[in-house]
């Protein structure tokens, strides 16, 4: 399933978790092979806030109340 859709039927924090998660990995495995280790994680350092973002924004599609909340625990956890 795309990133998109993956998101479109998230109904809770993990699903979105996940999703992001789901997405990071896929995009590091493809630049990995094309790039190497070294230059993907880079590249992924660079990519990832936009992958991030898509996620945070469906969190708070479905959690309104998260979006004055200042608490790590209620964002989307960022692996790069």
């Amino acid at each position: 399933m795309s990133y998109k859709k993956d998101l479109e039927v998230a109904k809770t924090f993990d699903e979105c978790q996940s999703a992001y998660d789901k997405e990071c990995q896929k995009k590091f495995t493809r630049l990995e092979k094309k790039l190497g280790y070294d230059l993907a994680f880079l590249t992924m350092v660079a990519q990832d806030y936009s992958i991030w973002i898509k996620a945070q924004e469906r969190l708070l599609e479905l959690f309104p109340e998260l979006e004055n909340s200042y608490d790590f625990d209620e964002k989307i956890k960022s692996r790069y």
